[in-house]
């Protein structure tokens, strides 16, 4: 049987900033790795029932995300370039 992915919030907003720093080929004191974080938190919310509480979850401190954001981060900064 495969196994599931874990679910459980164990990443904070600063591991899917680094996640998304590593994969466009930054840093995460990039000032366009902030603004392409706020702009794949703003996609995440546009596409869900309630938007106010997606942006309320991945802007609080502690942990915030499970390893399928994580790997959405990842997917979603994949083949994109910083300008």
């Amino acid at each position: 049987m495969p196994q599931q992915p874990d679910e459980s919030m164990r990443h904070t907003r600063d591991d899917l900033i680094q996640e998304l720093a590593d994969e466009l080929g930054s840093t995460a004191d990039d000032d366009r790795i902030q603004d392409a974080y706020e702009q794949v938190i703003d996609e995440f919310a546009l596409a869900s029932f309630d938007p106010d509480a997606v942006y309320g979850r991945y802007f609080r401190d502690g942990p915030i995300a499970t390893d399928l954001d994580l790997a959405a981060v990842r997917g979603w900064a994949r083949g994109r370039l910083l300008l």
